[in-house]
């Protein structure tokens, strides 16, 4: 039974130091005389050698094989599909065969199809299991083995991580000196399970190559597949499996580790993003992220106090599962909304009555006495929300996973065209009629995190900080949402600290960008000091977000504003002379705006189209018109023709102050380094005698501002000579404003790119 130097070469391609590897075609068969002698026929006609175990056989099918030029090795009882094929696997490696073909013997598969798992092998890491994935793609195939497959691939999935399209498939290729290592413990059907995922534990690679496969018709069909009896069996190796991948325990390993030298370590703890982006970008697909979501709801309900996010990064990395997904996934069963639904669930299922008294006695102080009904209920709520908020991530990933399809050119080639298209694709962007959450994105536009800078050596649109922003962005837009609509305002603000927690463990492009001004704002800050001032920084921008999507969420929602300057701006309009208005990209601008509405007379906008859009967006989810109209910054001459008139006739012009994209402009010191910032405001105001009011709005609490008049400037109308000296003077002023309300409110800062170079 060695190997036949007059046959076809069997040899993997692949060489060792015993030389080349040859390769045997094993047929196991238990009754199959109908199909076996075919199935011999055609496994030798691929020229590899081929031995029949036949596994205690009674109805003769093997006695025919004796005209064929193959082995057959008898077994005196059944034994079992796993224990024939190690019986193989012995006799093969005592005959000097270094891997072995399996095909099944009722006839399902082509033998021919042996020389693909050789090519795939020969083209791949080696040593490896290489499966056969059958197409199951004939009308007699039974709906109860596409089943089995599946719930079989989803298992194996959680149980070693590998994704794999059959792991039912009995045609397969082994290496048989790691096969015979393997610690094997299954002999019947449940032994193709078992191999794989010990094998995976073990460090082989196994992979699989799409082969053909025939069902008969059902009459004709010869199964001997236990439906009880083999399906306990297996659901016992399931469990077993899962509970062992679950341990922190190593496992013996067939094949040595990768080596991994002391320098990719140190390049992982200096790259923390890059870290992150990996284990964003895991297990993306729609359904596993419903998975991970699962997970993190459950475990989050569990009354695991302290220790929650501990715990589900945990589980999430043992069950190969994506652990950002099953974080922000857990952060919706924070206190107090899940852990109160799930005591009363479980005092009602241990003594058929809800606990009425909402005291701060009963809830607080006597928790302790009732962890055992917050474990209880949560066995029920857990399962229940997770499936809610599974099966709500599932639909909307796979919306947008349809959508990329059709942005990118369709099928697999546009879902995964570079990280960058998907993430792009995933930001939200296409969703129309979804006004707050298209919110939450101009937000990030205008403010420079997402798109390209304000200038050209900052775009670092590329980079892999902006595509897992976006792919942070993404996710977290759709846990925002959800949270919004089930608990209002206080429900996206929750979800905050996590999702810029995200953005700052995530994006290097954010660091580098805001400690432009951070550095400035707090000279002298350490390292962990500018961590912490990043992260109030976004957080601060995340709550003028957040107030934006919850406008466009619920439409009878309003902020509460304080303006106790409004007389000075009515004493201004009353002059007759019209008023500028300067504003900045600091605080809630949008706020400063909406109150243009209530004055007694029109209101203009001088911005760019990015401006406009957003400003448009902004105001379409209130009710009623908006307070202004626009005036197109990059129409003729800037729209100082239409403003110049529209101050004349006693009339309200505002300008944003701070982003300079062109025409005049003063040098003038900011935080005690050179700006340029625009003077096109205090030339108008100068031309129509008007003067200029800095209006700023700051962020004062959770659906609150404070509108505020931070300086007053009158441009003076002077000869060309002094007119510089007059621009940098009313601009020193407004750069003077800012640093005054920056003093204040050092995080309301959201010019997201290198100013100082504008």
């Amino acid at each position: 039974m060695g190997p036949d130097p007059e046959k076809k070469d069997p040899s993997l391609g692949a060489e060792s130091s015993a030389g080349p590897l040859p390769v045997l075609l094993v047929v196991p068969v238990y009754n199959h005389g109908a199909t076996l002698s075919g199935v011999v026929r055609a496994a030798l006609a691929t020229g590899l050698p081929v031995l029949v175990v036949d596994d205690g056989s009674n109805d003769g099918g093997s006695e025919g094989l004796e005209q064929l030029d193959c082995v057959v090795h008898r077994l005196p009882e059944n034994r079992g599909k796993g224990a024939a094929l190690l019986t193989a696997a012995r006799l093969a490696a005592e005959q000097g065969y270094r891997a072995m073909v399996s095909v099944d013997a009722d006839g399902q598969h082509d033998p021919a199809d042996a020389l693909r798992l050789l090519a795939e092998a020969a083209a791949g890491a080696w040593p490896a299991i290489i499966i056969g994935a059958r197409q199951m793609v004939e009308p007699t195939v039974p709906k109860s083995s596409l089943f089995g497959r599946a719930f079989s691939n989803f298992w194996v999935r959680l149980e070693c991580g590998a994704d794999l399209a059959d792991t039912q498939s009995g045609l397969r290729l082994y290496p048989l000196p790691e096969l015979l290592a393997l610690p094997l413990s299954r002999s019947r059907y449940d032994f193709e399970v078992e191999v794989v995922v010990k094998a995976v534990w073990a460090g082989l690679d196994v992979r699989s190559v799409p082969v053909s496969v025939h069902y008969p018709p059902a009459g004709d069909r010869v199964s001997h597949f236990r439906g009880v009896v083999d399906n306990w069996r297996l659901t016992r190796l399931h469990t077993l499996l899962f509970c062992r991948c679950l341990l922190p325990l190593p496992h013996p390993r067939v094949v040595p580790p990768p080596p991994r030298g002391a320098t990719a370590a140190v390049a992982t703890a200096k790259k923390p993003w890059q870290t992150l982006k990996r284990l964003t970008g895991e297990h993306s697909s729609p359904f596993w992220l419903a998975v991970a979501v699962w997970l993190g709801i459950f475990l989050g309900a569990l009354p695991l106090i302290g220790v929650h996010t501990v715990v589900v990064i945990y589980f999430s990395c043992r069950l190969h599962v994506n652990s950002v997904a099953a974080v922000a996934a857990s952060q919706f069963c924070m206190p107090p909304l899940v852990p109160v639904l799930c005591i009363e669930v479980g005092s009602f299922l241990r003594r058929g009555e809800l606990i009425l008294d909402l005291s701060w006695q009963r809830w607080l102080l006597e928790i302790h006495q009732r962890l055992f009904d917050w474990f209880l209920g949560s066995l029920l709520v857990g399962p229940l929300l997770g499936f809610v908020g599974g099966g709500l991530v599932y639909w909307g990933s796979r919306r947008l996973q349809l959508r990329r399809g059709r942005l990118y050119g369709g099928g697999d080639g546009g879902a995964e065209g570079g990280a960058d298209g998907e993430a792009d694709g995933a930001a939200l962007s296409g969703v129309s009629g979804r006004s707050g959450e298209s919110g939450l994105r101009r937000g990030s536009e205008e403010s420079g995190l997402s798109g390209e800078s304000h200038e050209s050596g900052e775009s670092g649109g590329s980079g892999g900080g902006r595509g897992l922003a976006k792919r942070l962005e993404g996710l977290g837009h759709w846990f925002f949402y959800l949270s919004m609509r089930l608990f209002g305002h206080r429900g996206g603000i929750a979800l905050l600290a996590p999702v810029m927690g995200c953005y700052l463990l995530g994006s290097r492009r954010i660091h580098r960008l805001s400690r432009h001004y951070l550095r400035r704002r707090f000279p002298g800050a350490g390292r962990f000091a500018l961590w912490r001032h990043t992260f109030y920084n976004l957080f601060s921008f995340g709550l003028v977000l957040v107030e934006r999507g919850w406008l466009g969420v619920d439409r009878q929602a309003r902020l509460k504003s304080d303006f106790p300057h409004r007389d000075r701006l009515a004493a201004a309009i009353a002059r007759g002379k019209g008023v500028v208005l300067l504003t900045a990209h600091v605080g809630n601008w949008q706020s400063a705006l909406a109150h243009l509405g209530e004055l007694p007379v029109p209101v203009h906008a001088i911005m760019r189209y990015d401006q406009q859009a957003a400003a448009k967006h902004f105001f379409d989810l209130r009710p009623g018109p908006p307070p202004f109209s626009l005036i197109n910054a990059e129409g003729d001459f800037g729209g100082m023709v239409e403003a110049l008139a529209a101050l004349q006739r006693g009339e309200v012009v505002t300008i944003m102050g701070d982003r300079y994209v062109g025409g005049p402009a003063a040098t003038v010191d900011f935080f005690a380094t050179p700006v340029r910032l625009p003077v096109a405001a205090y030339q108008l105001a100068a031309m129509a005698g008007a003067p200029v009011l800095v209006l700023l709005a700051a962020q004062s609490g959770h659906g609150r501002c404070r509108l505020q008049f931070w300086e007053d400037i009158l441009p003076a109308q002077v000869g060309r000579a002094e007119r510089p000296a007059m621009l940098a003077d009313c601009a020193g002023r407004f750069s003077r404003a800012l640093e005054e309300f920056l003093h204040h409110h050092p995080y309301q800062w959201y010019n997201f790119y290198n100013f100082w170079r504008q």
